[in-house]
C-alpha cells in the first residue's frame, strides 16, 4: 500500500484543526505547522473490532450450596472468643414414658 503524501493544504488543515483545539494561542503556528505535519504523514490505524461474540450463551456451571454455615468474621476490636460459636449437638431421641 503507498500511503498518501500530505499536501499543504491538507497540513494547514490539520494545523488550523490543532491551532483551535488549543484555543486560538498566538505566536504557535510553527509548533502547529510541524505538529500538522507529523500527524498528517503518520497513517492513522483504526483498531481492529471485536471478534463478535457467540449467538448462543456461554453456559456457566451451577453455583454449589454448601451443607454448613460459613463462620462470621469478628468484627475488628471485638474478643474473637466471644465471637465462636458452640457447635450444635444432635439431641438423643428419649423415649416416650410408658403409661
Amino acid at each position: 500500500m503507498n500511503p498518501k503524501t500530505p499536501t499543504e493544504p491538507d497540513i494547514a488543515r490539520k494545523a488550523y484543526e490543532l491551532w483551535e483545539a488549543e484555543g486560538r494561542p498566538e505566536g504557535r503556528d510553527v509548533a502547529h505547522w510541524h505538529q500538522a505535519e507529523r500527524d498528517v504523514a503518520e497513517p492513522v490505524i483504526d483498531p481492529v473490532p471485536d471478534a463478535p461474540a457467540a449467538e448462543a450463551p456461554v453456559e456457566t456451571a451451577p453455583k454449589r450450596r454448601t451443607t454448613r454455615a460459613r463462620a462470621a468474621k469478628p468484627a475488628e476490636g471485638a474478643d474473637p472468643a466471644a465471637a465462636e460459636k458452640p457447635k450444635a449437638t444432635r439431641r438423643r431421641k428419649v423415649a416416650a414414658p410408658e403409661a
